[in-house]
């Protein structure tokens, strides 16, 4: 419902595809889009967007262009569909993922179903992760990260495992976890109002300031290590404007309050970052 939220799942896959030399099939990029951008993020989307219609809240106005990037989409919220209509297409999200990842082979399909799952424990009601501490974060934290950059990865045909893969993997992992946990900080105040119970609301708005910010610093220093002792192949140009990002995020974040007119250049500051650390990386 937002394809902004697209670029992320989007990138990650991209850059596991592009993360070594090797031959391009322009078919499997065109079928990669399907699967990550239509296909999983979307069924994400509208599938969170569903079991949230009770607690968004839109009269925030977060938006970047036409998009909301807070307090889901609005879609069922402003009554312009009717639920019925919202399972339908998430339905039929699923299928488009499922579908084009079995053109390509069975690595894929199996991490597109996990990315799917990690969707479903993520929002629904009945499990609910996302409202557990700490709980959703890592959820997103894999599924933005090496879910992602899984699938690209193991879409390349002459991509085989090796474990040079893991660091780069655990880097995304991280990177993606402690980026991600920007959203708290936008939706802090409707979380605390639907008494949501997940890290944020536990440590408290100036608490989880810090520490988002004080995690933000560790993992630049992480990369940076990593990259001097030959443990992480980075593409230069992308990764100096990932680490010059990063740091804008973090110092912005120390100096915001909750009703800050910057929490939404922050979260889409955010969302640049995550896009673009995946294609920072190399594997060799």
């Amino acid at each position: 419902m937002r394809p902004i939220y697209w670029i992320p799942v989007l990138a990650g896959v991209y850059g596991g595809y592009f993360s070594q030399p090797s031959s391009k099939s322009i078919t499997s990029i065109i079928f990669l889009f399907f699967i990550a951008g239509p296909g999983i993020a979307a069924f994400s989307e509208t599938y969170n967007e569903i079991y949230d219609r009770h607690i968004d809240n839109l009269s925030k106005g977060y938006t970047f262009g036409p998009f909301s990037l807070a307090c889901g989409s609005g879609i069922l919220k402003a009554n312009l569909i009717n639920l019925n209509t919202a399972y339908l297409i998430s339905y039929l999200n699923l299928l488009i993922s499922l579908f084009f990842s079995f053109f390509i082979n069975i690595n894929v399909v199996l991490f597109t179903i996990f990315g799917i799952f990690l969707s479903i424990i993520y929002s629904n009601p009945k499990i609910r992760i996302k409202e557990r501490p700490f709980g959703g974060q890592l959820l997103l934290g894999l599924g933005y990260g090496p879910i992602a950059f899984s699938i690209g990865l193991f879409a390349n045909e002459n991509y085989k495992f090796n474990y040079n893969l893991l660091i780069p993997l655990v880097v995304l992992f991280v990177g993606s976890l402690i980026i991600g946990i920007t959203s708290e900080l936008i939706d802090y105040e409707d979380n605390l109002a639907n008494k949501i119970n997940n890290i944020a609301i536990r440590l408290g708005f100036y608490k989880i300031r810090l520490m988002i910010s004080s995690f933000g610093f560790v993992f630049i220093l992480l990369i940076i290590f990593l990259n001097y002792f030959n443990l992480l192949q980075p593409r230069k140009n992308i990764y100096f404007v990932f680490i010059v990002a990063m740091l804008l995020r973090c110092l912005a974040i120390l100096f915001i309050n909750n009703e800050s007119k910057y929490l939404i250049k922050l979260h889409t500051l955010s969302i640049m970052c995550e896009s673009l650390l995946p294609f920072s990386l190399i594997l060799k």
